[in-house]
């Protein structure tokens, strides 16, 4: 294979592959089977607002880190991210499988492999924007409601980020 031919065939993978992750993200966030992952993904969102709106102001800020680890390691990382990721990933080709729809790929002139990539691509960057979002609007959703300027000092100046 000449030098030519190979650059081609990296450029039309390329392209093969941004096209499926693009139709299979369109799937994974507006599809049907997408309901149950939002779902999962504002479950802690949900417990952690109505934490906000009940819970009496703790005496102190530094409590809150702790609790925000509490949270983060057992609901969200154990629950929301593991479950998230196995409905995600395991629908990938299920669910094309079950819509007998899969056979449309296989009848393009496209390699399986670059397939599945894009296929794994897509749901590698829907599980990262489901669950960094989850994430982000909890830990806001624990700090800002009852210490707005000692929290805004944690994340702006302090480990916040971290």
């Amino acid at each position: 294979m000449s030098s030519l031919e190979s650059k081609t065939s990296w450029s039309l993978w390329r392209r093969q592959i941004v096209a499926v992750m693009r139709l299979e993200l369109k799937k994974n966030f507006f599809g049907k089977r997408s309901v149950l992952v939002y779902l999962l993904a504002l479950m802690p969102v949900f417990l952690l607002t109505c934490l906000a709106l009940l819970m009496p102001a703790t005496s102190t800020f530094t409590n809150l880190p702790r609790i925000f680890a509490w949270i983060y390691g057992g609901l969200i990382l154990r629950t929301v991210v593991f479950f998230g990721c196995a409905w995600i990933f395991m629908n990938l080709f299920r669910g094309d499988l079950v819509d007998r729809s899969l056979h449309y790929y296989f009848l393009s002139a496209m390699r399986r492999e670059v397939l599945v990539l894009g296929k794994y691509l897509s749901g590698l960057v829907t599980a990262i924007i489901l669950f960094v979002g989850t994430t982000v609007v909890s830990m806001l959703l624990l700090y800002f409601p009852h210490f707005g300027s000692e929290s805004a000092r944690f994340f702006l100046d302090g480990q916040g980020f971290g």
